[in-house]
C-alpha cells in the first residue's frame, strides 16, 4: 500500500479523481442551497400574502383601518398581533396558531368566554370587543382591548420606576387571583 503512494502517478491520478467528486458534490449542495433560497423566498411571499389576508378580515370585523398590524411574540396557544387603527385605538388579536396540534390548550372560544366572565366580577382583564371562529378562514380567536402594562418580571422588580408598586404587588396579585377563584 505504501508502495502505490510512493508511485507519482498514483497520488496526482487520486486527487483528480477526489477532486472531481467534490466539485459535483459542491455543485450539488449549490443546487440544493438555490433551491432552499427559492423555498425560503416563497414562504415568506406566503407569510406576507397570509398576513394581509389575516389584516383585511380583521379590518372587516372592526370596520377600521389599521395604522399598524404587526405580530407579536406569542404563546404555545396563540398568534398574537398588535392593532393600532388610523384613530389611535389600540387593540390585541389573540388567535389559534396556524396547524396548532396542542391538545391541552383551551379553545379561544372558551378562552374569551371566560375572559368576558371574569370581566363582569371587576377583575383587570381586557375587553373582548369581537370573536370569530373557524368558519372565518383565518382560524378561530378574539380581538381585545390593548391594555398598556410591564410584562417583563425583571424590569418590575428592578427597575426604579416600578419601585412605588412593589410593596403592594404581590398583596394585589394575591386579591386579584382571589377574585378570579371565587369567579362562578
Amino acid at each position: 500500500c505504501i508502495d502505490m503512494l510512493e508511485r507519482p502517478g498514483f497520488m496526482m491520478g487520486q486527487m483528480r479523481s477526489i477532486f472531481s467528486l467534490l466539485l459535483k458534490e459542491f455543485s450539488r449542495i449549490t443546487k440544493i442551497m438555490d433551491l432552499v433560497g427559492i423555498l425560503e423566498r416563497e414562504m415568506l411571499h406566503f407569510k406576507i400574502n397570509k398576513m394581509a389576508d389575516l389584516q383585511k378580515f380583521v379590518e372587516s370585523l372592526l370596520e377600521a383601518e389599521f395604522e399598524e398590524f404587526y405580530p407579536l411574540s406569542g404563546g404555545a396557544s396563540a398568534d398574537i398581533y398588535n392593532i393600532t387603527l388610523k384613530n389611535g385605538k389600540r387593540f390585541v388579536l389573540r388567535k389559534t396558531p396556524e396547524n396548532s396540534e396542542s391538545q391541552l390548550a383551551i379553545t379561544k372560544k372558551i378562552e374569551a368566554k371566560v375572559q368576558k366572565i371574569v370581566k363582569k366580577n371587576n377583575i383587570p382583564v381586557p375587553e373582548i370587543i369581537k370573536e370569530f371562529d373557524e368558519s372565518s378562514g383565518v382560524g378561530s380567536g378574539y380581538v381585545m382591548k390593548f391594555i398598556l402594562g410591564e410584562t417583563i418580571p425583571r424590569k418590575i422588580l428592578r427597575d426604579e420606576k416600578f419601585a412605588q408598586i412593589r410593596p403592594n404587588l404581590t398583596y394585589r396579585i394575591g386579591e386579584i387571583l382571589a377574585k378570579i377563584h371565587q369567579t362562578d
